[in-house]
């Protein structure tokens, strides 16, 4: 699963190469509903925000998601780093978080997506030394659906105390 660049960097990317190509457009009625009102249109993407809400820690973010189904959650989900997500999160790709930074990255949005992180490692900031782990969090498929919404993953510490918090916007 590769994660997607930010929304305005795609619109533009997608107008250059319209203008480019002189390509045609044809943009589709939104459906009705029963009532004659129009329905939302379907969500394609579900965006992950990240927030190390440290104001003296670094933090690596252990991200993980995939849209493969899963038979053992959250033991799949974290097994052997395979579904571990780096590319587009933080300094370079790395996942890793400076104090007080956010940033966020964009999925595919599927019945079969789980996303999870282990907790977050708190790092010192200097030395980069592994100081404690948040809250080991995951969203499984079912419930409510993640698809054109907003999951934010909050990082925080307070007191040698590492919590990590999910809410979706």
């Amino acid at each position: 699963m590769n994660a997607i660049p930010i929304r305005n960097t795609l619109l533009v990317l997608g107008l250059s190469i319209m203008l480019v190509t002189a390509c045609s457009v044809t943009i589709e009625p939104i459906p009705r509903n029963d009532n004659g009102g129009s329905q939302d249109p379907p969500p394609e993407f579900v965006t992950i925000r990240f927030v190390n809400a440290s104001p003296d820690q670094a933090l690596q973010v252990e991200f993980y998601a995939t849209n493969e189904p899963l038979e053992a959650i959250p033991e799949d989900l974290f097994a052997d780093d395979i579904y571990l997500v780096l590319e587009s999160i933080g300094v370079a790709g790395s996942g890793l978080l400076e104090p007080g930074d956010q940033d966020e990255i964009q999925f595919d949005c599927t019945e079969t997506l789980t996303i999870g992180t282990l907790g977050g490692e708190f790092r010192d900031n200097e030395t980069g030394e592994v100081l404690g782990r948040g809250d080991e969090l995951y969203k499984a498929p079912g419930g409510f659906s993640l698809c054109g919404g907003t999951a934010v993953y909050t990082y925080s510490s307070t007191g040698g105390e590492y919590q990590t918090r999910f809410s979706f916007e």
